[in-house]
């Protein structure tokens, strides 16, 4: 299949460049085509492919310069952005793409002419290599996940015909109108069943994380310390906590977050993967990678784990060449 591709790439090349074995035609000038974003991205792809097998400052500014007739530097990162769009919402299952994007911004951070694509094509990269979703409440099935011992089915939201009169009642509403999609109406719910007992900290934890789905990570944030005043071993909370400091940038804060997780849950390796991520904004490099290489003695197969310490690798050696 590569060889095919390959083949393919080649002839799309030889008849980007041989125009000057046609027969010449004094009046006809050449006409240039626009490259498609279908091109740019099958294009970046084989310059990946390159990267990953070894190409050199020398081959890469090569590579952009046998194609220096049909596009620009700026029109690379222009494409970039739309490129970001496209691969981040599925960043999860992008990380091989991540690390090498990284990988090829290191290669060209001299090379004035694609410093700035190189740049662009680092951050992509490390958005993808450090995405974290934000927490899922329909998705949480912890032991306070409902108030009542009778599980909710929490399908299409069927409002009561009155009101509920206690706690649970709204709880269970709110948990309905969540899954629904109603998110301010399931926090104005489980602030009805706050106001009969502010002391239910599976309100207060569902409460923050419909404020993470909302991109409201300090309201999150507050709610989840209710929780933990509650229910300090709250692990779910502990960790729709870190989450939300991550994504207020919070370092430190995330990474103590992480630490009370750990020490409920020293197995916990998505745990010790996200505060080596949260180390690394830090720049405490060398911590990130412990705590890279915690996660791989309990899950050894744990490709994120792998592809971080790997980047972080070829970081190292790229600032000792």
């Amino acid at each position: 299949m590569f060889k095919k591709i390959w083949q393919w790439f080649k002839q799309l090349l030889q008849g980007l460049f041989s125009a000057g074995k046609a027969k010449y035609k004094p009046k006809t000038a050449p006409e240039f085509v626009p490259l498609t974003d279908l091109d740019y991205e099958f294009l970046f792809n084989q310059l990946l492919v390159g990267v990953g097998h070894g190409w050199q400052e020398g081959r890469i500014v090569k590579f952009f310069d046998q194609l220096s007739d049909r596009t620009q530097e700026k029109d690379w990162r222009e494409w970039l952005d739309r490129f970001r769009e496209k691969v981040m919402p599925n960043a999860a299952n992008n990380q091989q793409l991540g690390a090498i994007m990284m990988r090829f911004g290191e290669q060209v951070q001299s090379v004035s002419s694609l410093a700035e694509l190189g740049d662009k094509s680092y951050q992509i990269g490390r958005a993808i290599l450090t995405y974290q979703a934000t927490p899922e409440i329909w998705e949480y099935s912890g032991p306070d996940a409902t108030l009542t011992e009778t599980e909710s089915s929490l399908t299409p939201v069927n409002l009561p015909p009155e009101l509920p009169s206690d706690a649970a009642g709204w709880f269970e509403l709110g948990l309905q109108q969540a899954d629904g999609g109603m998110l301010a109406e399931a926090i104005a719910s489980w602030d009805e069943a706050l106001k009969i007992d502010p002391n239910l900290d599976s309100v207060w934890h569902n409460r923050g994380a419909a404020f993470g789905q909302l991109n409201k990570f300090e309201e999150a944030v507050a709610c989840f310390d209710e929780a933990l005043k509650i229910k300090a071993d709250a692990q779910e909370t502990l960790q729709d906590k870190a989450f939300c400091l991550y994504q207020l940038e919070q370092w430190e804060q995330s990474v103590a977050t992480w630490d009370q997780l750990l020490q409920l849950s020293p197995d916990h390796y998505q745990g010790w993967y996200n505060r080596g991520c949260a180390l690394e904004y830090l720049d405490q490099d060398d911590q990130a990678i412990a705590s890279y290489q915690k996660a791989l003695e309990i899950q050894p197969d744990f490709e994120p784990a792998l592809i971080r310490i790997k980047t972080k690798e070829e970081i190292t050696k790229t600032k000792t060449d």
